[in-house]
């Protein structure tokens, strides 16, 4: 991961003709099928130094596998996407790029003449949507390389047609895409100071230009469950997931919105779902545990509180207690102090144990009959703060 976000930060995206018919930095190819498609490259940010990456899109029967590479040390990454005709529209479908001859057909470009010999790039492929349907002229942006520390970030955008795609047009889309960019950092800005009906109108503007981008329904169902839009939180977590059904994050998202109305049943099942599909999500397992505490069932509230510790020791630092509402607070906190004691934080089990006593808790002979307190209970401390 580090290896891509350094190439994001120094790259400047360089017009080079692809495999294919090409124009002024935006490159399209049709398929044995007859579709078309289109390749428009996006960078959002300031360039860094002088422009080093090349671009190719190089066709196979109906797929293309869309290559970018680094001019200075031959590495490349990108994605296959393989397009289907419907009747009235075409099935697009992504992933990762896969054929042992990508080096060859890239060293036989004669975009590259003078770079060294291309190997793959060792960094995590881009996060693809699940297959989209796309009508005549759609396109879709999809998200390649992206610098946390500049915030600079490389798209794609890419557009499908029954017909041969003019340059004017990809660059419109690209224009486009553009301008949504520039809403949804627009949108983040009025999430960081906490105007999340601000960022929810600047979600809802971004979408008529992204409308298939399930990050972006997730977002604006987060701000309006920010602001009590319970109906509103629903429906677009649902277009979400119907982008995208294994979208970990908003199974989460709507376990919380269920939790929230007191349907604990139902927030089960969707933290459940979430941790299916993504078994390392620490929040789904956190909220888990919530949900369990509430449904007064404190041991697979305590397993639940044990793996999300398991995968981020940190998550209590980072996100909180987040004791649910109508949850006598005395008995999560006697938990979390076990779950520390039990992971050798003696220290915060301490803290915990206090919260613990402060909140209600009495019941010190159970501290001292768990196996999972013995540290604690040796600890000098124990008999000085909560001995009888």
């Amino acid at each position: 991961m580090r290896r891509m976000a350094s190439l994001a930060a120094a790259l400047l995206l360089l017009a080079v003709p692809a495999v294919g018919q090409s124009g002024e930095g935006y490159a399209t190819v049709t398929l044995e099928n007859g579709a078309s498609i289109g390749f428009g490259l996006l960078r959002t940010g300031e360039a860094q130094r002088a422009p080093t990456l090349g671009e190719a899109a190089l066709p196979r029967s109906n797929a293309v596998r869309r290559v970018l590479w680094d001019r200075d040390s031959g590495a490349y990454f990108g994605y296959r996407v393989e397009v289907t005709r419907e009747e009235d529209a075409f099935r697009v479908a992504f992933g990762p790029l896969d054929d042992r001859r990508i080096p060859d057909e890239l060293r036989a470009h004669s975009a590259c003449p003078e770079c060294p010999a291309p190997v793959p790039l060792d960094a995590p492929t881009p996060r693809f949507p699940v297959p989209q349907r796309l009508g005549e002229g759609e396109a879709l942006t999809l998200e390649l390389l992206a610098n946390p520390t500049t915030g600079e970030r490389i798209f794609d955008v890419v557009k499908v047609s029954a017909r041969p795609i003019p340059g004017a047009e990809l660059e419109a889309a690209v224009e486009r895409a553009r301008a949504g960019q520039a809403i949804l950092l627009r949108a983040a800005a009025h999430v960081a100071r906490g105007r999340y009906r601000a960022a929810a109108d600047a979600f809802g503007e971004a979408l008529k230009i992204f409308p298939r981008d399930a990050v972006v329904h997730n977002k604006l169902a987060i701000c309006y469950q920010k602001i009590d839009n319970h109906f509103g939180a629903r429906r677009e977590y649902e277009r979400a997931l119907a982008l995208n059904p294994d979208y970990a994050e908003v199974w989460n998202n709507i376990g919380t919105l269920h939790q929230s109305t007191d349907d604990l049943e139902d927030a089960v099942k969707a933290y459940r779902e979430a941790i299916r599909i993504k078994p390392d999500l620490a929040t789904a397992w956190k909220n888990l545990g919530n949900a369990y505490l509430a449904l007064d069932r404190p041991k697979e509230a305590f397993e639940a509180y044990g793996e999300a510790f398991r995968l981020d020791p940190t998550i209590l630092e980072t996100q909180g207690l987040g004791i649910p509402a109508g949850v006598d607070a005395a008995m999560p906190l006697f938990y979390l102090a076990k779950l520390l004691a039990a992971n050798g934080n003696v220290d915060e089990a301490f803290e915990f144990l206090t919260r613990a006593r402060e909140a209600g808790f009495d019941d010190f002979n159970r501290v001292r009959s768990d196996p999972d307190f013995l540290a604690v209970v040796e600890d000098e401390r124990f008999q000085t703060l909560f001995g009888e």
